[in-house]
């Protein structure tokens, strides 16, 4: 392996490790909640706000950072950025109150918004015949690592309580900052924008182009899929499928197994040049059918049946890592991060607003549930329409 290869690697390794870093920062508030309410004497209304505290700083910051990316230093943004989590994580775990706390979660956002962007761009720059690989493989690494994480953190903070889990946490985010400041860096004779492009043009021209949009059109059906469906529907789906807590929980596992899986496979698969339209029609075209055959037949008593069926859902969307290949190699090198904060942006937001839909149903039942859950065939299948036009307007394979 060349040493270029060599360090292009090395790169993607602790960008992936910053992106495992970032999202398991973002759930283990979930584990940690009841007891950081009973320690802060604080109700369920501020520890939501606490729990939301992390997600819109990292939603809002999106666009800005991509416009960073491709302006300054990523070896500097990306150190700072590892050091924001940290520092958020160390404020956290040493609140005596809810302001404290928002503090603490704001900065862990904020830090935790440069990772994907960030990851992206580089991955843009070192691999670029290999990118949806390379974002695909990411995306695998940082399911399983969450998945694995998520007990890991279980078992910790039984152990030590969750202010120490937080500290930790600091200490993690403090060794990634180290390392990204050591290692992380563009390809010799890149240059960046703020050498050559102004400012508001170089936007404007990165938001007009259709290919954008139809990249967000088709991420915000996949990822929304994914992160709504996925992180606030599917328990509470299988639980009224009559089946308990466990059970249901590990067919939404499957959920994020296929994500991954199909992120890699997808990927690696539009690396070796497979016609474009088939990868990006035909997988969020299955989830949509498949999904729809989940919510809406009676019961599916088989639990291999359904464990392989929502892995598949889980595949289909893993597509989504095409949008951001796809939208970043139809940028100039140095406009790729403003490209990718604006698709990952909307993504997001979407994503928040099919969450905000359980709302509507969340104590009525399987029936109130189907009355809603028909959205999910719908977005996968705008999705697909999204992606035959990404395929038609893109270079032909």
């Amino acid at each position: 392996m060349k040493p270029g290869a060599i360090r292009g690697l090395v790169i993607w390794l602790i960008t992936t490790l910053f992106l495992i870093y970032e999202n398991l920062l973002n759930t283990m508030f979930g584990l940690v909640a009841r007891d950081v309410g009973v320690d802060l004497a604080i109700d369920a209304v501020q520890l939501g706000v606490l729990a939301a505290a992390f997600v819109y700083a990292y939603g809002a910051m999106q666009v800005p950072v991509g416009v960073l990316f491709d302006r300054l230093d990523p070896r500097r943004l990306l150190t700072v950025a590892a050091l924001a989590c940290a520092l958020g994580a160390l404020v956290f775990a040493h609140s005596t109150g809810v302001g404290q706390a928002f503090v603490g979660r704001s900065l862990m956002g904020l830090g935790g918004a440069l990772a994907y962007v960030g990851a992206s761009t580089l991955m843009a720059v070192w691999w670029p015949a290999w990118l949806g690989l390379m974002l695909g493989l990411a995306q695998f690494v940082d399911a399983i690592g969450s998945a694995v994480g998520q007990p890991a953190m279980a078992a910790l903070l039984e152990i030590t309580g969750w202010r120490q889990l937080h500290v930790a946490a600091a200490v993690a985010g403090a060794t990634i900052a180290l390392g990204m400041s050591l290692i992380v860096d563009r390809p010799a004779g890149f240059a960046l924008a703020a050498n050559r492009r102004p400012l508001w043009p170089s936007i404007r021209r990165v938001v007009g182009k259709p290919a954008l949009w139809l990249a967000a059109v088709f991420a915000s059906g996949t990822i929304g899929t994914i992160f709504s469906y996925g992180v606030v529907w599917n328990v509470s789906l299988q639980e009224a499928f009559g089946n308990d807590l466990q059970r249901s929980a590990g067919v939404n596992a499957w959920l994020f197994v296929g994500f991954g899986g199909g992120a890699a496979v997808l990927g690696w698969l539009s690396g070796r040049r497979a016609p474009r339209r088939l990868l990006l029609v035909v997988p969020p075209a299955v989830s949509a059918v498949v999904i729809g055959l989940l919510v809406y037949l009676s019961r599916i008593d088989n639990p291999v049946i359904v464990d392989l069926a929502t892995a598949v859902v889980g595949f289909g969307c893993g597509s989504s890592v095409l949008a951001y290949e796809l939208v970043a190699l139809d940028e100039a090198p140095d406009q790729r991060g403003t490209a990718i904060g604006f698709v990952n942006a909307i993504a997001f937001f979407a994503a928040s607003g099919l969450q905000a839909l359980h709302g509507l149903a969340a104590d009525g039942g399987l029936a109130d549930a189907r009355g809603i859950l028909w959205v999910y065939p719908l977005i996968l299948a705008v999705s697909a329409a999204a992606g035959w036009q990404m395929a038609a307007r893109g270079r032909s394979r």
